[in-house]
């Protein structure tokens, strides 16, 4: 895979691909942000495919969050702030690639121990959109490959 090497302020040295005229990390020989999906999954489901709000997400929101409104109309208390609820993602609590390079190795990508982290609620917060894709792009970890028992 062709790339490029980029030092980035702290030394650390990346390789990038060019894709869609985006720069994309790669890790292993792999995307990065496919590591995950292929590692672990996916996050719960927030909405159905008619783009309604999933039933167990809305309820999930509405016990966890101050709420007002509705459905795709629904907005949501997270500090002193109501967002609506489509721009808000769900967060882990502990950073996957965290839970991953720690826990998740030793299972094996998608066992039932990974999807059951990726699947437990009680595993998110809900964080605005922008405040969680920039903390995930601060994290200095790649996802390790899995155990070797495991494949």
């Amino acid at each position: 895979m062709k790339g490029r090497i980029l030092i980035d302020k702290n030394n650390d040295q990346y390789k990038f691909v060019e894709k869609d005229g985006i720069l994309v990390r790669v890790a292993n020989g792999l995307e990065h942000k496919n590591l995950r999906r292929q590692y672990m999954g996916e996050n719960p489901l927030r909405t159905k495919q008619n783009g309604d709000l999933h039933p167990d997400f809305e309820g999930w929101v509405r016990s966890n969050y101050p709420t007002k409104g509705s459905g795709k109309n629904m907005r949501v208390k997270i500090g002193n702030k109501y967002y609506p609820v489509n721009k808000l993602d769900q967060a882990h609590k502990v950073d996957a690639v965290k839970w991953w390079n720690k826990e998740g190795y030793k299972a094996g990508k998608k066992s039932d121990t990974v999807k059951d982290f990726m699947q437990n609620r009680d595993n998110y917060t809900l964080q605005p959109r922008s405040r969680n894709r920039s903390d995930g792009g601060k994290i200095r970890e790649t996802y390790r490959d899995p155990h070797p028992s495991t494949l």
